[in-house]
């Protein structure tokens, strides 16, 4: 190697085995990596960390729809690293000679959701993870970049309705399916079978909105929740809810319960009441029918 002052950047710089890597001492943590994906990894590629080669971590090409990936990512490959080689990756610091013709200064680049090891300016949108991977220092064909790897925090989400006019509750229990998806940010749901997967490992709270109507007094409606981790589907058995409807008058039952659900959990919902319970939507009072409306049934998982 070769250590010499770098009268530009103002900092020691030295030459290692790589006679595309110049690393000036004090501005950028570079990590020694290898590639044993079978493909080159091209000099920008955004890479996270995979297995290990002796003491240095293995490398496979980054992409935000992944959580595996996300949550292990360096940062830029500062040259192209060949098959079965090792290379550099800068982990934070400046990198020059950084092809940023089709961004201004000062733009924030992301990890992309689509392209393996690609960068974009357009911030992913959920499911996809956000990562702040760099920002553009110096437009240009030989721009310039600060690499500052930035995973944000993402809140999955889900609202399920079911907006009929009336839905007469089964007798005994049987698995709810709403038909409506009003939001879903991070789960899988199947309006046939009435399963909601979860795709992110959290805990979650959970509400469920029953809007009853009763034929008579005293009728009852009765809940529980199953759940099923991987081995089977078991109950929750403290889930069990026993809502007791009175008076014969239209009842807007609210459910909240908090929950650690782990990575692909299966979920369903078991509802059924006394004879004749219905769940209705209606307008409230004193509004434009079809602008402020009660649901049948309501359930929101953040």
């Amino acid at each position: 190697g070769v250590l010499f002052y770098d009268n530009i950047d103002k900092s020691l710089t030295y030459y290692n085995e790589d006679p595309d890597v110049a690393v000036n001492i004090g501005r950028e943590l570079l990590v020694r990596v290898f590639n044993a994906t079978g493909a080159l990894i091209t000099n920008g590629s955004c890479v996270s960390a995979s297995g290990t080669i002796g003491t240095v971590p293995g490398i496979i090409k980054a992409v935000a729809s992944s959580a595996s990936n996300t949550s292990s990512i360096l940062g830029l490959a500062t040259s192209d690293i060949g098959i079965a080689e090792f290379g550099y990756v800068c982990a934070l610091g400046v990198v020059n000679q950084f092809n940023t013709s089709a961004y201004t200064a000062g733009t924030v680049l992301f990890l992309s959701g689509t392209t393996p090891g690609g960068l974009t300016n357009i911030r992913p949108l959920q499911p996809s993870y956000v990562v702040e991977m760099c920002t553009v220092i110096v437009s240009g064909v030989s721009g310039s970049i600060l690499v500052r790897v930035d995973k944000k925090v993402w809140f999955p989400s889900l609202e399920l309705l079911e907006t009929a006019d009336l839905v007469v509750l089964p007798l005994t229990p049987t698995v709810f399916k709403p038909t409506i998806t009003a939001y879903n940010d991070g789960f899988t749901y199947d309006s046939l079978t009435g399963i909601i997967t979860t795709t992110v490992s959290s805990a979650y709270g959970i509400s469920l909105l029953f809007n009853a109507v009763p034929p008579a007094a005293n009728k009852h409606i009765y809940f529980y929740t199953e759940v099923d981790r991987g081995t089977g589907w078991v109950i929750d058995r403290y889930s069990g809810r026993d809502l007791l409807l009175t008076n014969s008058t239209e009842t807007a039952v609210i459910i909240t319960n908090d929950n650690y659900y782990a990575l692909n959990t299966k979920i369903r919902y078991y509802i059924w009441a006394d004879s004749a319970v219905s769940l209705r939507t209606v307008d409230l009072p004193g509004t434009t029918a079809g602008t402020a409306s009660v649901p049948a049934f309501k359930l929101q998982i953040s």
